[in-house]
């Protein structure tokens, strides 16, 4: 029987706040960035839902300070609060690719962490993932930590697998690592 994992469920942000347990559902992404990335770097997390993929990577001190970007009022209503970790309301597309490259002026990241989001921005259109993509490195983003989508049989999207997320980014960031459905990409020189 397959099992429906929804990435929102409240239960992890209880599990945290009673027990200070991370989902495991994100333990393959976080082990490639805590394996591959350089420690306390200032870090973006893309679709940060909850915000317990941000709050994990500072307080484990893989990342100095991390900004969630989140386009559900609902789950920054929901997010968890900690030290270092902030969140911005914002849907990340053609109207706002001004305001986002704003912020990321001010946060300066040096890591970008998306976990099955790319899919969504390339609903827009590949060329709004170039835009995306520029903005990153324009900004100092050396790393991209990708986790894909799970692989279906007949997909819809165009960046339906891990594989086509890195081709997607490869103009300006290289594939340093894979792990499992996640990948750390690096700006090229």
């Amino acid at each position: 029987m397959k099992r429906n994992i929804r990435y929102d469920n409240k239960s992890y942000v209880d599990a945290y706040h009673a027990y200070g347990i991370f989902p495991k559902i994100h333990d393959n992404i976080y082990s490639i960035i805590a394996n591959i990335v350089p420690d306390g770097l200032a870090g973006i997390d893309i679709g940060s839902c909850t915000g317990l993929m941000s709050v994990r990577l500072v307080s484990q001190g893989v990342m100095s300070h991390c900004v969630g970007f989140e386009k559900n009022i609902k789950y920054i209503e929901m997010a968890v609060k900690h030290d270092g970790v902030s969140y911005i309301h914002m849907d990340i597309c053609k109207k706002t690719i001004a305001d986002f490259n704003e912020s990321l002026r001010t946060a300066q990241p040096k890591v970008a962490v998306c976990r099955r989001v790319l899919p969504e921005l390339s609903d827009v259109g590949l060329d709004f993932v170039d835009a995306f993509c520029n903005v990153l490195a324009d900004n100092g983003v050396e790393y991209i930590a990708i986790e894909g989508r799970t692989p279906v049989k007949n997909p819809i999207n165009k960046l339906s697998s891990i594989r086509h997320e890195q081709a997607a980014m490869s103009k300006r960031y290289k594939s340093v690592s894979e792990y499992k459905s996640c990948a750390v990409m690096r700006l090229k020189k």
